[in-house]
């Protein structure tokens, strides 16, 4: 299937949690966004780790993130391991993604056709209860950590 045959950005609901655990059984990767990637160009290059597992020609990709899905586009190798820029900009509008956040990224499907992607958003700003503003508080010093467990 070539890229101009496919719906492009195009969300749609579905029934799934946004967040949850990774199968465990399935390729996935993490990244860190950086500011190219969530502004102008809006290149997002997908890690090795993940490239191996996806069609070196480039395929059809539906990211699914919660209970919505778009549809993107992959190029593979001739585009850099890179998401079509302008499927890859909705995405990341419609998700309010910043510079900063991370993403993980499961592949739960994969042929030279189509490629589906779980998409979980970790934000890289944390709730107000969260911020230590204590120099004293636990935590707020190395000298000082929080001790889980």
């Amino acid at each position: 299937m070539k890229q101009s045959q496919i719906k492009s950005a195009e969300t749609s609901k579905i029934n799934e949690d946004e967040y949850g655990p990774l199968s465990g059984e399935k390729p996935y990767c993490d990244m860190f966004l950086s500011k190219t990637s969530v502004k102008p160009p809006y290149n997002l290059y997908l890690p090795r780790k993940m490239q191996k597992w996806l069609p070196s020609s480039g395929a059809p990709v539906v990211l699914t993130c919660g209970k919505y899905k778009w549809d993107v586009f992959y190029g593979g190798e001739k585009s850099y391991h890179k998401f079509n820029r302008t499927e890859w900009k909705k995405f990341v509008t419609d998700k309010n993604l910043k510079e900063g956040d991370a993403v993980v990224f499961e592949l739960t499907e994969c042929s030279a056709n189509k490629i589906d992607l779980r998409v979980i958003v970790l934000r890289d700003d944390l709730p107000y209860e969260l911020i230590i503003k204590d120099e004293d508080k636990e935590g707020a010093r190395s000298d000082n950590p929080i001790i889980l467990g």
